[in-house]
């Protein structure tokens, strides 16, 4: 039996499995690279988030300054810096500097290793809610009595956009600097009275925690579903049996399958469909050459879009491997 050689790569097979014409799918998950490299920084530190939109890098003496209050733009860069240090924390990724380490160190002129500094600004932390309302009059057939009911809507909407930079402690170099606009809303409804406000604090929140896990992808390398649909044909059941190997987790057992079909029938006009399938299998175990081989043969039988996709597909799976060791 052929051994796998996972490396970086999870696979997670999903429940909800999704069945179509001719092809049979599932989800499965994917560890993807950071889109910076920060192996070489054994520590990281939170610096300031500001309130407001100026600047690129503080002097080294303010780098370290919180900032704090209530549900106000300030007070929200004081909640978004400490919460994005507990996600950091969280990750096991870095050593976290917290802002008092940060300050003795440089007083004391102590700070070692290799340290990168995430900074930014809060350019936007806005609420806005409305209050409408709507009538709908009921006629009563026997008295002719017209009633209204009145429903009132409340939605309420917060924005928050924050512009953040990684920078290299030693030399001042930005790494890397992306803004995030995110926006989260809520919605009451009651009859004939006002419903209850919007509870802001909470919309806030789902605001940053969405920002803070995108940034964290720029940084850490993460997982996510990808859907991959296989070939089937009822023709040819033999590509049902590989599928239902797959469901199960046995992706050694599916390659044999759809191994041992290209080879009984070599000349079959459903045979492209055996080399997509045993293609994927063999580029979602990480074994890329063997997948490049069966994939361009499956588009050498049969010039399917699908199959160009596929190979377009296990050239980025090759270079996002490439990537991932060089972070681990």
């Amino acid at each position: 039996m052929k051994k796998m050689h996972l490396f970086n790569l999870t696979l997670l097979l999903i429940s909800g499995l999704f069945t179509g014409c001719g092809s049979t799918g599932l989800y499965v998950t994917v560890t993807q690279p950071a889109e910076v490299n920060l192996k070489e920084f054994d520590k990281i530190a939170v610096g300031e988030i500001k309130g407001s939109g100026s600047g690129v890098l503080s002097a080294l003496s303010d780098l370290v300054q919180v900032v704090g209050g209530g549900e106000t733009r300030d007070s929200g860069s004081h909640k978004f810096s400490a919460e994005l240090t507990q996600v950091l924390f969280e990750s096991g990724r870095f050593e976290v500097l917290d802002h008092e380490s940060l300050k003795m160190g440089f007083s004391q002129n102590n700070l070692t290793g290799n340290i990168a500094l995430i900074s930014g600004t809060i350019s936007e932390y806005n609420y806005n809610e409305d209050l409408t309302h709507e009538d709908i009059e009921k006629k009563d057939k026997k008295t002719g009595k017209v009633d209204t009911t009145r429903t009132y809507y409340r939605e309420g909407i917060a924005k928050v956009s924050v512009s953040l930079r990684i920078a290299d402690l030693r030399t001042s170099k930005i790494l890397a600097t992306r803004k995030f606009d995110k926006s989260a809303s809520a919605k009451e409804s009651r009859k004939n009275s006002k419903p209850p406000r919007i509870d802001r604090s909470r919309l806030f929140e789902a605001c940053r925690t969405q920002i803070i896990r995108s940034f964290m992808r720029m940084i850490v390398p993460y997982t996510e579903r990808v859907y991959v649909s296989f070939e089937t044909d009822k023709e040819m059941p033999e590509l049902e049996r590989g599928f239902r190997m797959i469901k199960l987790g046995n992706w050694d057992a599916a390659l044999d399958i759809f191994q041992r079909i290209t080879e009984t029938y070599p000349n079959s006009p459903l045979v492209h469909k055996a080399y997509y399938n045993l293609g994927l299998s063999y580029m979602y175990t990480d074994q890329f050459d063997q997948a490049r081989t069966a994939l361009e043969e499956a588009y050498a039988r049969k010039s399917e879009a699908k199959y160009l996709n596929a190979i377009k597909k296990l050239n980025i799976r090759i270079e996002d491997k490439r990537r991932l060791e060089e972070q681990m």
